[in-house]
């Protein structure tokens, strides 16, 4: 497909065009196909079973609301009495007294949904139902509908398509990732193809299945692959273990098969993918843009250009990450800050090492993706004008020369004054103009071109128009009137003179 057709800013043409195509297709064969396979192999053998739930550990849930609320007799100070009605879960339909621990942070009034712990095998009645915390999910439905419909309402079709992007990230979590580090598979391993099978099915069901797109997730699932390593680096060099939280010390007494260095480095991974696929996607779609604009910009203006673009990225995206990780340890961090905590004992310690080192790896892989990226796309687009043209230009040429030699070209007029022999100059110059040597030799341009020529001189001439126009040069003879002498009269043509 010729460039020659492309409007400037055009990016839809420049998916769709020939070479681009090509140029990606070698990306994709070389790079992409192999990375998907090997991480569809990894997610197959991975793949987790059934029977995940751990029964010593299980609850048994109830919801319900707050109907009632008066202090505990024997600790008023410690605790509250609610009485709920059970909308769900054992006791449905009833009214039941939960216990309400003051220790746990649960603060509850009269008219709140709750979610309580069924104990039935306590003693105390009040104490067999534990309010656990408010039943929230109707304030969050309400926020993620209004989420959703501003999402459709400014990017519309492509915001749709983003939300079930959204719906396939929560559902390899979920569904993969979660349960087979649960299982005791290597975390880094399952995060990594997980991530990867996530990312390709949301960034093409997002953007589309195009050059562009298919570009962004080769930049994404390098970077991710990088930033994995970097992570795993720096947190043998750290020497942390994973276990920094309390959580984390609770999980490793149920589940002691799971690598928890490994689960702190999953969840690096993971929190590094979303900013990762926002940079690589950006990345693509500014070289897409400086490519429609100028299609004859080569590889490196392109690469220049883009990486320009990509410095001011980096520098706002490696804020937010770092800003996400600090907001996350900020109680702890002020914790420190109210001890008196010197500072070098505060990064080291781990809670604290832990989130650095999130921020810095991910940090480390977004700033791989921004050139890593680049490149791919400027190689995919870049100089597209120059090899097309000369790919195709040879005929091109010719033709323009043809259309204009015709256009311009009066038969009567060029017979009458001579034109016939400034047609074939100017034909014959504008295809040495257009023509090229080496493709003329190739081709055998001359002898064409000389025939097209001839060809068309032939039949633009009319033989009425010269048999008129040459009559200048041939004497007209006349016969003389009966009576006069015979002879020949050469008759003048000029006015007065006949």
């Amino acid at each position: 497909m010729s460039a020659h057709g492309h409007g400037h800013g055009d990016t839809s043409a420049l998916d769709s065009d020939d070479l681009v195509a090509r140029r990606v297709r070698r990306v994709v064969a070389g790079v992409l196909l192999p990375l998907l396979t090997a991480a569809t192999i990894v997610m197959i053998s991975l793949w987790p079973g059934e029977g995940l739930v751990l029964q010593s550990i299980q609850q048994v849930r109830a919801s319900g609301t707050v109907v009632d609320l008066i202090q505990c007799p024997m600790a008023p100070t410690d605790c509250d009495i609610a009485t709920v009605a059970v909308d769900e879960g054992p006791g449905a339909g009833t009214s039941v007294p939960a216990l309400v621990s003051k220790a746990s942070g649960v603060r509850v009034s009269v008219g709140d949904p709750v979610m309580m712990v069924h104990r039935p095998q306590r003693a105390v009645v009040y104490e067999r139902y534990d309010v656990v915390d408010r039943d929230r999910t109707l304030p969050l439905l309400l926020l993620g509908g209004l989420f959703a419909a501003a999402v459709v309402a400014l990017s519309r079709w492509r915001g749709l398509a983003a939300l079930g992007a959204l719906a396939v990230c929560l559902a390899g979590l979920t569904e993969f990732v979660l349960p087979a580090i649960m299982q005791g598979s290597p975390p880094l391993l399952v995060a990594v193809s997980g991530g990867t099978m996530i990312m390709v099915v949301a960034l093409f069901l997002t953007h589309g299945i195009n050059a562009r797109t298919a570009v962004s997730v080769v930049g994404t699932v390098a970077s991710l692959a990088l930033t994995g390593l970097i992570g795993w680096a720096s947190l043998n060099l750290a020497g942390l273990t994973g276990l920094g939280s309390d959580n984390v010390g609770f999980l490793s007494g149920y589940l002691q098969g799971v690598d928890l260095q490994g689960l702190l480095l999953a969840g690096l991974v993971i929190g590094a993918l979303g900013v990762l696929d926002d940079v690589t996607v950006t990345q693509a779609a500014v070289v897409w843009e400086l490519s429609a604009a100028d299609p004859t910009a080569s590889r490196g203006r392109l690469f220049a250009a883009g990486l320009r673009v990509g410095r001011a990225h980096v520098a706002s995206t490696v804020n937010t990450l770092l800003l996400a990780y600090a907001g996350a340890a900020l109680p702890l961090l002020m914790l420190f800050a109210a001890r008196g905590v010197p500072t070098d004992h505060v990064v080291s310690a781990t809670p604290v090492a832990e989130e650095i080192i999130r921020a810095l790896a991910g940090s480390l892989g977004i700033i791989a993706a921004v050139p890593l990226t680049t490149a791919l796309a400027a190689m995919a687009v870049g100089s597209r004008r120059s090899d097309q043209d000369r790919d195709g230009g040879d005929s091109e040429s010719a033709t323009t020369a043809l259309t204009a030699m015709a256009a311009n070209s009066r038969p009567s007029d060029q017979d009458r004054d001579g034109g016939d022999s400034e047609s074939a100059t100017t034909a014959l110059t504008a295809m040495a103009a257009n023509s090229r040597p080496s493709d003329q030799d190739r081709d055998g341009g001359d002898s064409e071109s000389a025939t097209t020529a001839l060809t068309a001189m032939a039949a633009n001439s009319r033989p009425s128009d010269q048999d008129r126009d040459g009559s200048d040069s041939e004497p007209a003879v006349h016969e003389p009137p009966p009576g006069e002498p015979t002879y020949l009269r050469v008759a003048d043509d000029r006015p007065g003179h006949q």
